[in-house]
């Protein structure tokens, strides 16, 4: 994504949760990176926490303080270095396009791991026979007092520059700067810049099952989503009637109803488990025509081939259309969670992005 120069510096940051808040750390990660003069190294999209390996050996991460959070970094750099099969953020964002369209962007830039790990073993590694990857990675890596520069580089309350200066004075001088959370990061940094990502530009790959969707679908359909735990547990006979989950669901069919859902009207659900849709059909009582991801590409063989095609996790797949699905539909609705937070990460991400399902629809049209 970047093009590498001698003097260039590098920010490199732990990598955690599922996949929106990821995209939210390289959003935060990448505004530190620019406000220091940094290219920012893109780690792997970690598969979401609760589903199994396919392609890749990428687990979901928990978050972990410091120093431990270091410690994952240079464990992914030297997997990467080892020939792991590497699932990149560039198979979902269109980087070059982002770069040329948002101004925010305009001053950053991006290398994937695998490039960077390439041209630091042609910088460090050669020649260097005594020692192995693992002590250069630990020499060059730097992340000076990780514990007392986490403290302050997640402190909301303090000023953009305060943190930025924080970062310089301790980490400044060197060429690979390591920290730990980019998802922790202090939110008034992206906010200097008026960035988010959002609204990213899908990779084509993306945008051409987009396009083959919308000719299966009706054009005006509803969307709906219902957040549920990552990790479910109840016996499957009984997840519909627990108290969990019936009050979001409650939620979720009392707004369909608010807008006047009627049976002819299709309501694609974002599927994050398969029994979301069979629990909405039965509280719902069949009330309405309910659609989802596995219904689609599972009777339409180019759907399904064109999704065997990208170089992720298929949860990730799956999990990357619904959210733009969702964003496409003609209303959106979304239940309340039942545990934590009212509203998740990932449905802050559809309301923001069926805001501009417009430029999402252009992207879609030219492809």
């Amino acid at each position: 994504i970047a093009t590498i120069h001698q003097k260039q510096k590098f920010l490199l940051y732990f990598n955690h949760a599922g996949f929106t808040n990821q995209l939210r750390a390289i959003e935060r990660a990448s505004a530190l990176a620019a406000a220091t003069n940094r290219t920012l190294v893109l780690p792997p999209v970690l598969q979401h926490c609760g589903t199994e390996n396919i392609k890749y050996d990428w687990a979901c991460s928990s978050a972990h303080r410091c120093p431990q959070a270091i410690k994952e970094v240079k464990k992914y750099a030297l997997k990467v270095a080892s020939g792991a099969r590497f699932p990149s953020f560039t198979e979902v964002v269109d980087f070059d396009l982002l770069l040329r369209q948002h101004p925010s962007y305009k001053s950053m830039s991006f290398i994937d791991l695998p490039a960077f790990m390439t041209m630091f073993e042609e910088k460090y590694v050669k020649g260097q026979n005594a020692s192995t990857l693992a002590e250069l990675i630990d020499l060059h890596f730097y992340s000076g007092d990780s514990t007392a520069l986490e403290k302050i580089l997640r402190d909301n309350e303090l000023y953009a520059n305060e943190t930025i200066k924080a970062f310089n004075d301790e980490l400044g001088d060197n060429e690979i700067a390591v920290i730990g959370s980019g998802f922790k990061l202090n939110r008034k940094i992206p906010a200097m810049y008026n960035m988010t990502l959002m609204n990213y530009p899908p990779q084509k790959h993306f945008l051409k099952i987009l396009k083959r969707i919308l000719q299966l679908m009706p054009t005006n359909y509803i969307g709906a989503h219902i957040r549920i735990r990552d990790r479910y547990e109840g016996k499957s006979e009984m997840l519909c009637q627990s108290a969990e989950l019936v009050e979001p669901f409650t939620d979720l069919i009392n707004q369909l109803k608010m807008i006047n859902v009627t049976k002819n009207e299709t309501v694609y659900l974002g599927l994050q488990a398969p029994f979301v849709k069979v629990c909405l059909v039965e509280l719902s009582n069949d009330e309405y025509k309910i659609v989802s991801l596995p219904d689609l590409f599972n009777h339409d063989n180019e759907t399904h081939s064109l999704m065997n095609g990208i170089n992720l996790e298929w949860e990730t797949v799956v999990l990357v259309l619904d959210q733009l699905l969702l964003s496409l539909s003609k209303q959106y609705v979304q239940a309340k969670m039942s545990f934590g937070a009212s509203i998740s990460t990932f449905q802050k991400s559809i309301k923001k992005r069926h805001s501009h399902r417009q430029e999402l629809l252009s992207l879609i049209e030219n492809v």
